[in-house]
Formats: structure tokens, sequence, C-alpha cells
């Protein structure tokens, strides 16, 4: 595929670089929060935009009265309605991909071809390949996704795709590459007691906020008892694992808001991407890899690491990343050479 690249600069978003996004395009990102989701909200045109998670979706419609987000409680006839509704102009859909199917039948029921209304934007299109064990409705829209006129992928961590049907229909690959320095310093630890090394980051800086992801909520719970810390902690996961934890006196919840995070904070992997956070100073984040759970904690440091620092949209202050190890004894000295700090 042909290969074209756009400068950003410090400071730019962007819609400073270009004013829509282009059909048969894959755009890698580089850099989260740059405003991409945006610039297709503002572009005036009809646009479905498939979002990994229903966090991102309930985070971008809920200030936009003219955004509909499409997941698991909104049925046809809410669709229908929007798609009716006289006084928005250019209709902006944002759906989770296994709610996809809803807008199809809403635009069936009403006689719109959906594949030349619509720009389809797929967003954060690595997660496809990253859940597609788990989620077995996420590649539903794939198929959909080459029958509309226009349509992109776009991710800050994407992949050049293998599906032949990229090449037939001449995508091209547009790099989004900032002109400035944006790595950031990590302290990696290698343990082999979690709970422990999180201790020592979190009475280190006791006082301030600290957002810990870790994608097992079992073992969120045994950090939380461990450190004796319920008190000043949140977890944030879905509503059904939210209801779970509130009936056994934990402060869980299914949605982040710009003013509901507490001293210490616990996020599963449904909010490593896509979920804008507005909080008031920049944070320590903590990325928690805990093998003893589950190998599903453990965090991709081309991809998820990169999305989750990418959340906070006021930076963060200091970046971890804890994992134990689950290695036969002869490796574990090799390993430990190569990281920055062990416990």
């Amino acid at each position: 595929m042909k290969k074209n690249y756009l400068q950003l600069d410090y400071g730019q978003y962007l819609n400073d670089v270009i004013n829509h996004l282009v059909s048969n395009r894959i755009y890698f990102k580089i850099l989260p929060g740059i405003g991409a989701t945006t610039l297709e909200i503002q572009t005036k045109r009809w646009s479905i935009i498939i979002e990994p998670n229903v966090p991102v979706i309930k985070g971008k419609s809920k200030h936009n009265r003219k955004i509909l987000g499409v997941y698991e409680d909104i049925d046809v006839g809410a669709i229908m309605m929007y798609l009716t509704n006289k006084t928005i102009e250019h209709k902006k859909i944002l759906v989770t991909p296994e709610s996809f199917y809803k807008v199809k039948r809403a635009c069936e029921a009403l006689a719109i071809n959906i594949y030349e209304a619509f720009f389809l934007l797929f967003d954060e299109c690595d997660r496809t390949m990253k859940d597609v064990n788990f989620r077995d409705g996420i590649l539903d829209p794939m198929e959909d996704f080459f029958r509309f006129r226009q349509k992109s992928f776009i991710s800050a961590t994407a992949v050049i795709p293998t599906d032949p049907r990229f090449e037939e229909q001449d995508f091209e690959l547009v790099y989004v590459k900032p002109s400035f320095k944006y790595q950031r310093d990590i302290e990696v630890t290698l343990t082999n007691n979690v709970s422990l090394a999180l201790k020592s980051v979190i009475e280190e800086y006791n006082g301030k906020t600290i957002c810990i992801f870790l994608n097992h909520i079992r073992a969120i719970e045994a950090v939380i008892t461990d450190l004796d810390i319920m008190g000043i902690s949140k977890v944030f996961c879905s509503a059904e694992k939210a209801q779970h934890l509130r009936g056994k006196g934990y402060d869980a919840y299914e949605h982040v808001e710009d003013d509901n995070y507490g001293e210490i904070n616990f996020f599963t992997s449904r909010f490593n991407s896509a979920v804008d956070m507005n909080m008031k100073e920049r944070p320590i984040v903590i990325l928690v890899t805990n093998l003893f759970y589950a190998d599903h904690t453990m965090i991709d440091p081309r991809s998820e690491a990169v999305q989750i620092v990418g959340r906070f949209r006021n930076g963060v202050s200091k970046l971890y990343a804890i994992s134990n190890y689950m290695l036969f004894p002869t490796l574990i000295h090799q390993c430990q050479l190569k990281l920055i700090r062990r416990h």
C-alpha cells in the first residue's frame, strides 16, 4: 500500500493539519489524543464511528446532544428517532462493533442506504485483533466495512492489516508523524509480589492521585485487601463487575467522569483506549501485569501501554510498569538484568 505522511508540530491537533479524514485510508496517529475522532464529529457529513468500548462512547456523547451513542441499552427505535430528527443535519453515530447491526436495521427500516449515506470510521482498529478471542461480535462490521463508499481505519497503535480487500480497494497508509520528542521514561519492576511492589509506589506518592491499570477484578480486589486501601480506592470496570463490587462494599463505577476519581483508581482494560480522562492534576500511572491470575493481565508495550498513557489529556507525572513472572528459574536472572529496577 502507498504511504503518505502528515507532520504534527507540538501543540497541534489533527484539525490543524487536515480539514477532514479521507476515504480508503489507514491512519496511524502515532500519538493518542490528537483529536482524530473529534475531527470526524466536526466534519459536515453523516458519520458512523465504531468505537471499541462503551465508556468512550458515553464520554464523547454525553456533552453533545447531536451525537447518538449506540450500545447494549440502545434499541433500533431510538436510532430511528435520531435519524428522523430534522434538527440534526449531520448525523453522528458512535457505536460498538456488537451493536452495529442495530444501526443497519434502523437504516433499512427507513429506506436509508447506509453504505452511501455515511462515512464509516473504525476507531482504535487494532482492538479487533486483541479482543477477538473473547468478543465474538467485534469483527461483525468488517464485511460491511468494505461495502461503504467512504470509510477509513484509524488508531495510534494501528497495524497493517493482511485482508486483501484493503489492497483491492486501493487503501493508503497515512502516518501522522510528530516533529517533537514524545517518548516517556518508564520505571519497570519485576517482582514475585505485585501487592508489595505496588505498596512501595503508593507509599512514595502518598496523597497524590494514582491510576492503576490491571485487567482482572480478583487481582484488583486482592491488591486493595492486601494494602487495606478500600477507603481511598475506586474501581472502574464493566457494569456487571461494578455491581458485583458495590455489593461487596467497593466504590465501583462503569464509566469515568471528570470529577469522580479517587486518590487511588483501578481500571480494567475497557479503559485502556479511546476514553478521555481530564484530571485536574497529572497522576502517577502504574501498568500492572499479574500472571498468577491470568495471562490477559499482560500489557502490550507497543499498543496498550501507549494507549493508556494517551488517556490522560493533561499528561502524567510519572510512569511505572510492574509485573510478576512465570518463567523457568534459569531465565529469571536473564530477565532481571534487562530491567531498570527489581524487587
